[in-house]
């Protein structure tokens, strides 16, 4: 409710209206403050006069000015553009304008501008035609801007600094930068602050590579108008250019404070962390760069070399794969990119990398073998190595070491392996692990016809061999080759009807055309085929579903469970009942004739999610303790009984468990998970705790892992630390909980409207997230700001027993005198919520603004019984008791209670006078 806020807003409304100066004097007041260089107590005086004189135009001009000389482009243009629609309109403040909207690149503004004005001054004509050149030359329209300038230059005039701005511009359109750089140093002599010139200027030299130059020109610039951001933008950029990284990182870490999200201060913060080896700031900044937009090769090329210096292959080998295509052979990215393809697993990608580059360094030559490292998972690099140097020195000519020999070589993609297979296939044929190495090896080295020669020939040797056929049609499938493959697949079912294998690859075949009854009915052949065989039911499931009609074939699966009554065929009819939502179905089957003993663990998990579905969560538990009693160390198990004594209120068991799992399993995500837990119970330093017990750098950054951390920090009051991380945390999954405690960080540190902002734009992407949306109602009620209300409406549309939402709709109606609208909303939120003090309060307000004196006496009754420490129930229900005359009651009530607020305070003095008189 905003009852306090708007008071005291009223009342002092009424006592700055007291204080009556006259415009004139509050623009002379403003000037002094100017000269003493009180910047924001003249800003103050404008801001005050102009809500006096909102109208007047000299106010606006004067304030559009002092912001101009700030910088403060955004806001000057505002004030300015007030005052020329007020008809302020000198030469001065149009020039003053244009400068706005320049300074912010705001082009199409600037032109529309241009065009609208209609005058025969010369210098401002001039002005206005160097202002068109400007704006064209933006828009890369060299050849209108070069006619601007020349218009310029053509009045005839004694001395302009716009007509030599003008001729600078035409210098530097020629690429005469020298005599483009002479005439700006000229007319900044006698104009040091001429904002456009030093733009011109620094913009000249960075060109031609002077960013040392180019930086001390916006250094200037800045002087003049330091809150010009996009100037200190660029101005960090030249530093950034001109390799001066500490005064750069100065002015970014200033340009952090204020844009957090824009893509280029983040890409040249990267730039500077990178230069200064702190990898972790440069990873994250490169990504935000990226994640905001950026599409420069080098902020990648800084992620992925920030990410592998921190070890983090996977992000590593993302980002380096889009370049390795673009670079030279020769290029070092290449051996950057092979390492991260190495520790990926990726390791026949790594040598093929590798291949492409000369390797003739012993550091290149260990980085080669160190991929046998990788496949042999031995605990060094060098061991791998020697495994197939000793391998091949002991070889003993049998076909076995041939194999073997093959099969290392292969793992380090040296493919003389294949060599050694086929000498090995020579001395027996009858080696199938041999045949697939091999034809894998070829596949890999693009040799698809030998692949098939091999696969072939094993048909030759054996033709009712199912898996040569297979062979022969996987090898088609790689080449991309679907004809083939699908023709090879269907010969192998002539050879063997029972080739699973084949089915999926015709079944896909089907469904990727869009064939949904043909791909139902090969997998009713094969159920034909193999009836007891439930991996075809379930495939046939997931088709009917995809067509909407999941629950009619719960009918027929029943059917065909009654027939095949085995223990596969129950999880599987179990699986279907919880994707129907056939919670109790599920449960029910699942609990019958069991062995916990010889049970999966798919059993465990598909019975716990159909008793949690349930809400019943006492045979939750004893599901999950039999689970856990089978499989004691499953991350699952432990993770559904957390979950689920959370979730029945029992946070301290839901700890408990988890710590006592930890305790015998050391694993990191539960670590994370415990921390979590902690939070709800607000153990913030056990919840620190359990995070520093995580060993996994990359579990710490992930959206969880993030989350956890930033919770932390805010409970410690760490704000900007937990800005920091829910913001990142946000970022990877933008998730409800992440947006709130987010906007609450913001909230803290930035202002109530840059925390309105985020959850605005949270929420455009997430409509329906009622919880966001409450907090975002929230903050603006406490801003006084009337949105709140629609945001409230709003979440009715989507939580339509939203308690918070309905009562404060109902007070908004309540000030707005709609009486019947009030207690429509009122009485809905009672009937929800009976028993809640603040619910009780605003239905007896509106009672009493409807003359029902006896409902508002008999629901403020029950709220302060309810609650007796409520200090604004205790006050309206004193206040009600004075006015029907029960002084006695009235003082009485407020002996109990102390006043939260100063409004509070004169409340109940007033209520103790009127009890006295």
């Amino acid at each position: 409710m905003i009852k306090s806020a708007v008071k005291i807003a009223f009342i002092l409304l009424i006592l700055s209206s007291c204080e009556q100066k006259s415009s004139v004097e509050l623009i002379q007041q403003a000037n002094i403050y100017i000269l003493e260089e009180k910047l924001n107590d003249a800003e103050v005086t404008l801001k005050s006069a102009i809500k006096k004189y909102p109208q007047d135009k000299n106010l606006r001009a004067q304030l559009g000015t002092l912001y101009l000389n700030q910088g403060l482009a955004t806001l000057s243009e505002k004030e300015l553009r007030r005052a020329l629609e007020l008809g302020f309109q000198d030469d001065k403040t149009v020039l003053k304008y244009l400068k706005s909207l320049v300074m912010q690149h705001k082009v199409e503004d600037t032109l529309n501008y241009l065009e609208s004005l209609t005058t025969t001054n010369d210098s401002l004509k001039i002005a206005s035609n160097a202002y068109k050149g400007i704006s064209y030359l933006e828009l890369n329209n060299i050849i209108r801007a070069r006619v601007w300038f020349t218009s310029a230059i053509e009045a005839d005039t004694k001395y302009n600094k716009f007509q030599s701005l003008a001729k600078a511009y035409i210098a530097f359109l020629d690429q005469d930068f020298n005599s483009s750089i002479n005439l700006l140093n000229n007319v900044l002599l006698s104009e040091p602050d001429f904002a456009e010139a030093l733009v011109l200027k620094s913009r000249i030299h960075y060109l031609q590579q002077k960013f040392t130059d180019s930086a001390s020109t916006l250094d200037i610039y800045l002087h003049y108008y330091p809150n010009a951001h996009w100037s200190r933008i660029y101005f960090a950029q030249a530093l950034v250019r001109a390799e001066n990284y500490e005064e750069a990182d100065i002015e970014l870490e200033k340009l952090l404070t204020l844009f957090p999200n824009q893509p280029l201060i983040n890409q040249l913060k990267a730039v500077v962390e990178f230069e200064r080896k702190h990898f972790l700031l440069a990873k994250e900044h490169s990504e935000k760069a990226l994640q905001l937009g950026d599409k420069q090769d080098t902020t990648k090329f800084i992620a992925g070399v920030s990410a592998m210096q921190l070890e983090n292959y996977e992000q590593a080998y993302s980002y380096l794969e889009s370049l390795v295509k673009k670079a030279p052979i020769n290029h070092p990215i290449h051996k950057l990119f092979s390492i991260a393809q190495l520790k990926v697993g990726n390791f026949e990608e790594a040598a093929t990398t590798l291949e492409q580059v000369s390797t003739s360094t012993q550091e290149d030559f260990e980085l080669y073998t160190s991929i046998s490292y990788g496949l042999m998972k031995s605990g060094r690099l060098d061991k791998a190595k020697d495994l197939i140097t000793k391998t091949e020195s002991t070889l003993d000519g049998s076909f076995e070491m041939l194999t073997r020999l093959g099969q290392l070589k292969l793992s380090v993609n040296d493919f003389s392996g294949i060599d050694d297979l086929k000498e090995s296939l020579e001395k027996n044929s009858n080696q199938l692990q041999a045949k697939l190495m091999l034809a894998t090896a070829y596949i890999q080295i693009n040799e698809f016809t030998k692949a098939i020669t091999l696969a072939l020939d094993w048909q030759a040797q054996e033709p009712q061999n199912v898996e040569a056929k297979n062979l022969e049609a996987y090898i088609y499938y790689k080449q991309g080759r679907l004809e083939l493959a699908e023709k090879a697949y269907r010969e192998s079912l002539i050879l063997n009807k029972n080739n699973f294998r084949a089915y999926l690859f015709l079944k896909g075949k089907l469904i990727s055309e869009g064939k949904y009854e043909l791909a139902a009915n090969l997998m009713e052949e094969f159920i034909e085929i193999q009836p007891n065989d439930v991996r075809p039911y379930l495939h046939l499931y997931l088709i009917n579903k995809e067509q909407g009609k999941g629950t009619e074939f719960v009918s027929y699966f029943k059917k065909q469970f009654e027939t095949y009554s085995t223990k596969e065929f129950k999880i599987a009819l179990a699986r279907i009942y919880n994707s129907e939502r056939m919670y109790k179905q599920a449960a029910d089957l699942l609990q019958t004739n069991v062995k916990p003993d010889q049970l999966p663990e798919f059993y465990w998990r598909t019975l716990a999610l159909a008793e949690m579905n349930l809400l019943d969560f006492e045979s939750t538990i004893k599901t999950l303790d039999s689970w856990l009693k089978s499989f004691p160390n499953s991350v699952s198990a432990i993770y559904f009984k957390a979950i689920t004594l959370e979730k029945s209120g029992k946070t301290t068991q839901a700890i408990e468990a988890l710590s006592l799992w930890n305790s015998k399993n050391q694993n990191n995500q539960m670590y994370i998970a415990e921390a979590l837990l902690q939070l709800k119970v607000n153990n913030i330093l056990l919840a620190e705790r359990s995070i520093q017990k995580v060993t996994n750098h990359n579990l710490l950054q992930t959206a969880t892992g993030l989350y956890a951390q930033g919770r932390i920090a805010a409970a410690k009051k760490a704000n900007n630390d937990a800005k920091e991380l829910l913001f990142k945390s946000y970022q990877i999954l933008p998730k409800s909980r992440t947006a709130i405690w987010l906007s609450e960080q913001i909230r803290t540190i930035d202002g109530r409207a840059e925390a309105i902002e985020f959850l605005q734009v949270h929420l455009a992407s997430s409509q329906n997230d009622v919880i966001a949306r409450t907090q975002l109602a929230n903050i603006m009620i406490e801003a006084n700001d009337e949105r709140a209300y629609e945001q409230y409406a709003k979440i009715l549309e989507y939580a339509p027993e939203n308690v918070i939402a309905l009562n404060n709709l109902a007070w908004h109606a309540l000030q707005k005198n709609q009486l019947f609208k009030a207690e429509e909303y009122a009485e809905k939120a009672l009937a929800i919520a009976s028993n809640m003090p603040d619910i009780l309060d605003t239905v007896a307000a509106v009672k009493i603004a409807l003359d029902d004196t006896e409902s508002a006496l008999s629901l403020l009754e029950k709220a302060y019984k309810i609650d007796n420490t409520h200090s604004g129930v205790a006050i309206h229900y004193s206040q009600l008791l004075t006015k029907i005359g029960d002084k006695e009651a009235a003082l009485a009530i407020l002996e109990n209670i102390s006043p939260k607020n100063d409004e509070q305070k004169l409340q109940m003095d007033a209520l103790r006078k009127q009890s006295k008189i």
